[in-house]
């Protein structure tokens, strides 16, 4: 197959459809296909054969729709499954798990740490939940660096939950996502409260990012 421009977002995409356009070819046969081009504006009859046609952000993705199965058309070239999956490159589940594992704070320590004015150590839990591995980040008890608050609180943490992959809307690539990252406390005789503290973020070269409140935007860190 001659190399296509297609991106990463627009093979995830057009596999997306294709389950779609699959249960289509599995449940309707010829004759009800027929009957559909009549109403349903997403199936096609092109020179006497039925399509499911998408259009998004000026791409056609187009499905052949016969013997229970489909063939996948990006702008009327034909694509497989296994070429768009090997285009999108994502991590299997134990990929995933074991890059969370071994992912190095010390870019997120550092930004953490000039946010407090204070040298800040991040502990590492990566689990299963909801289907997916997370990775979540918090610090031991940082109560004795409280200063003038340290009279009412019992215990102050810093942490980030649930951090993990997921898919960015605009590239579709598979990327880490962070949670913001929160003081967490509880106060002396009782009660609880959380303050956002900073925020993470990975662009598309896979560089940290770290909020800056007073320029109120993303940097390098």
């Amino acid at each position: 197959m001659e190399t296509l421009n297609i991106t990463m977002k627009e093979a995830r995409y057009c596999l997306g459809l294709n389950e779609y356009a699959e249960n289509m070819a599995n449940r309707y046969n010829q004759k009800q296909l027929q009957d559909r081009v009549n109403w349903d504006t997403d199936i096609k009859n092109i020179n006497g054969k039925f399509y499911y046609v998408k259009m998004s952000d000026g791409v056609e993705y187009k499905y052949l729709l016969e013997n229970y199965t489909t063939k996948m058309y990006i702008d009327n070239n034909e694509v497989s499954k296994a070429y768009l999956e090997g285009i999108l490159g994502d991590l299997s589940e134990m990929e995933q798990h074991d890059v969370l594992k071994n992912f190095y704070l010390g870019g997120i320590e550092k930004y953490l740490s000039k946010r407090c004015g204070t040298q800040i150590t991040l502990n590492k839990l990566v689990t299963m939940k909801n289907g997916k591995y997370v990775m979540d980040l918090y610090t031991d008890d940082l109560v004795d660096k409280s200063g003038v608050c340290k009279a009412m609180l019992e215990h102050l943490y810093i942490e980030s939950r649930g951090n993990g992959f997921y898919i960015d809307q605009e590239t579709g690539k598979q990327i880490i996502s962070f949670s913001t990252f929160r003081f967490v406390y509880q106060h002396v005789g009782g009660g609880s409260n959380g303050h956002e503290m900073g925020c993470i973020r990975m662009n598309e070269k896979e560089e940290l990012l770290g909020w800056n409140y007073e320029t109120e935007k993303y940097e390098v860190i």
